[in-house]
Formats: structure tokens, sequence, C-alpha cells
């Protein structure tokens, strides 16, 4: 449905994009994760048709809708879009708002298909609120329908839940993935949020610096990453320097595979990489311990290497105890040092 091809962007000197290339199949959702500007914005603007195209190509449904010379208007492209401050109307009520973009159907077409909207999002006691007098949440809500309403070939989401408290955007997440699987619609997201890519998206497109640094679905990021930026982005890790002899790393924590012959290493280790054992295994002490309710927070000396764990088995170990602890190695990524 959305192809983006070799897509460079720059403002000024400063190189927002890189030869980025992307492709989002009908019904599928793909997150756009990444840190502030790393150029996920960017290249979100420029498949709505709010930024030109300086060099490369977007094709919407087979249909080239911008490169260097050409860009389709943002109201042809048939996109339906939610910002971060979700844009709604403040003079229109919650059924003019999702109207809005209905205005080639006829007044009694348009008015039914915007109380069936408003009805699925549940907010029909609010038909006739005005923005102002809505929560967050239903503010949201009322901005995806808004963009659902004329049956969009693509939706782009900036963002939509980062205003939020957790408990709601928990809730407002899954709703949300609901109603556009059921609309069967391309979706791209745009998200600095890890957890929420890993709840919401068919595929994440990691990007770092204005490129694509790892693409593929949730769990093939976390389990198999790329690079140390990329393991590190996927959840709370411990980054240890180490050194490759051989072609293997020995270190406190056993004997590993190096990803290079000889030369320094960069090692990864997930707080959930390391559980306490009954018996055996390492000998840990015990440096810090807080209980988060659901699991342990427990900072750790292994020899002489200091970790984070994190795990939710047992009592919460007191501070200076010497415990048995047993490390889950596939948690464990080793990749040449970055210069």
């Amino acid at each position: 449905m959305l192809v983006i091809e070799a897509v460079s962007h720059a403002y000024g000197a400063l190189q927002a994009l890189q030869s980025v290339s992307l492709d989002v199949a009908a019904g599928e959702v793909v997150c756009l994760l990444g840190p502030s500007g790393c150029g996920k914005s960017t290249l979100l603007r420029i498949a709505a048709g709010l930024e030109p195209v300086q060099h490369g190509r977007v094709e919407l449904a087979g249909q080239v809708v911008g490169e260097p010379r050409l860009s389709l208007p943002p109201e042809l492209r048939r996109v339906g879009m939610v910002f971060q401050d979700f844009a709604l109307f403040p003079h229109l009520t919650v059924t003019q708002n999702i109207a809005f973009g209905l205005s080639d159907l006829p007044r009694a077409e348009r008015q039914a298909q915007a109380a069936h909207w408003v009805a699925r999002i549940g907010l029909p006691d609010l038909a006739d609120a005005f923005p102002h007098t809505l929560s967050g949440g239903q503010q949201q809500r009322v901005a995806l329908a808004r963009a659902l309403a004329p049956s969009p070939r693509l939706v782009l989401m900036d963002e939509p839940f980062s205003g939020l408290d957790v408990t709601l955007r928990d809730r407002l997440r899954d709703a949300t993935l609901s109603l556009l699987k059921d609309a069967g619609v391309a979706t791209v997201l745009v998200t600095h949020d890890p957890d929420e890519a890993m709840r919401m998206a068919d595929r994440i497109i990691l990007m770092r610096a204005g490129r694509i640094e790892q693409a593929g679905a949730p769990l093939d990021l976390y389990n198999r990453p790329v690079s140390a930026f990329a393991a590190a982005f996927f959840g709370s890790v411990t980054l240890l320097d180490a050194r490759a002899e051989g072609g293997e790393v020995v270190s406190d924590l056993g004997r590993f595979d190096a990803p290079v012959q000889s030369g320094p290493v960069t090692m990864i280790v997930r707080q959930e990489a390391l559980h306490r054992a009954g018996e055996g295994g390492l000998r840990a002490m015990v440096t810090h311990a807080r209980s988060l309710g659901r699991e342990h927070l427990i900072g750790l000396t292994i020899g002489s290497t200091a970790l984070t764990a994190r795990w939710a088995e047992g009592r919460l170990p007191g501070v200076g105890e010497r415990i048995p602890v047993v490390l889950d190695r596939q948690r464990v990524h080793l990749f040449a040092k970055e210069a």
C-alpha cells in the first residue's frame, strides 16, 4: 500500500533522513521507533505530503504521490492523520469533527456515517460535546474516528498516546489497535516507546540518526538485535566493556563466543537475564534491592562485575546478602565495540 524508496531529506546542513526505504501492506501496523531526532516524524510528514520529497520516491496503492518534481497534496492522498495533540477543531462538536472529512457525501449519509463512528468509539452521550469538555482519552478516540471515517488508504499516527496517563494509555492502545485491524487499513505509527511498539506493531522499523538500524517483527528485534544500539533500545540493560581473545570473551559471567576474533567488545545483559537460583549457578552479592510491587529490582555484583536484575520470584533479598543466580545466556548480546 505504502512504498517509500530511497528517501533522503535535509533541513539546511542537518541531514534528517539518509536513503530510507520501507513498505507497509494493507492491514499492517508498522511502528517507526527511535529516539528524538532520528528522523521518524520527518518520514511520517513526507508520507503525508506535509514535506516535499527532496530525494527518492513515495508511492500509495501503486500511484507515485511524491518525488522531487511531483507532490500530490495531502488532501488528495486519502491519508488519515492522528497528531500528538489530536488537532481537533475547537469550534466543532464531536460529531462535526468526525464528519469533517466526509464533505463529499450527501448530508444524510454524512450524518449517518459520523453517528456510526461516534457509537463505534463509545461516545454516543458526547456526540454534541465540544473538544475542550473531553478528557485526553476521549479526544484521542475522536481524532482516530475522524481519521478512519473517510476510509483512508493509509493512517499515519504521530506519538498519539504520549500525552496520556499510563493506565489510560494501555487501554487506548488496545482499543486503537482493534479499530485499525477491523478497518484493515495500512498504518504507520511513530513512537519513541519500545513497549508501545512491541505491543502494537506487526513490524518495527528502528531508526537511528536518519537511517534504518533494524527492521522486522517485534520479537526478532528483541531476541536478535543487530547492534548494541538496537539491543539497548528494548528494555533496561547493563552495558559492559569486554575484550575478545581467540574468538571468545571470558568474563565473570562465563565464557561467550565473541563477534570478533580479538579486540574490544560491548556486552549487553538484559535485566531479565538474571534469575534467583535454588542451588548452584553464579554467586552474587546484593548491592541494592527495591520492590516494584509485581517484581523486584536488584543490584548485584558477580566477581567484579556490577549488574542490575529484575525478577518476580521469591522474597526481596537484603543488601549484602550473597545469593545464587542463574544467567539466561539468550538474553546476553555481544557486539564489536563501536568507535
